[in-house]
């Protein structure tokens, strides 16, 4: 997690680019027994809102919850 978090910090990639690998490598990582996927979620919200305020009016966890089957299907 902490190369992560410097990877993030320190990288030059567009920031949509960089919250889609953050959340990929965090959900590879797993760092907790439940619920990565959420906290994966909230920070890759986070880091697209901090990039653009638009970014909080996107429903992630309503279009998850919505697709739920798909979206855990490997």
């Amino acid at each position: 997690m902490e190369q992560l978090f410097s990877w993030v910090k320190n990288s030059d990639e567009h920031m949509i680019l960089k919250s889609c690998i953050f959340h990929y490598e965090f959900e590879f990582i797993h760092p907790f027994s439940d619920g990565n996927g959420r906290i994966g979620r909230l920070w890759q919200s986070v880091m697209l809102y901090e990039h653009n305020q638009l970014f909080s009016s996107l429903p992630v966890e309503s279009i998850v919850r919505d697709h739920q089957e798909k979206y855990y299907k490997p």
